[in-house]
């Protein structure tokens, strides 16, 4: 996953510091992660750029984690 962000056909409507937020959030969530997936990327990203305040972070983690 590292490496498909850094891609720009990846989410190409999303900018890299949400899809790198998203993806260090995941990393750091990793053991409680329901479904570790590409799927789990693009969900985070997408709840990170939507809410570029503090609280995407407990959104996302209730999203991923139940």
């Amino acid at each position: 996953m590292r490496h498909l962000v850094t891609e720009q056909s990846f989410m190409p409507d999303f900018d890299l510091v949400s899809k790198n937020d998203a993806l260090n959030l995941i990393a750091s969530l990793a053991d409680s992660v329901k479904e570790l997936s590409l799927r789990t990327l693009i969900q985070v990203t997408k709840i990170r750029k939507a809410n570029p305040n503090n609280n995407w972070k407990d959104l996302a983690e209730y999203a991923i984690c139940g």
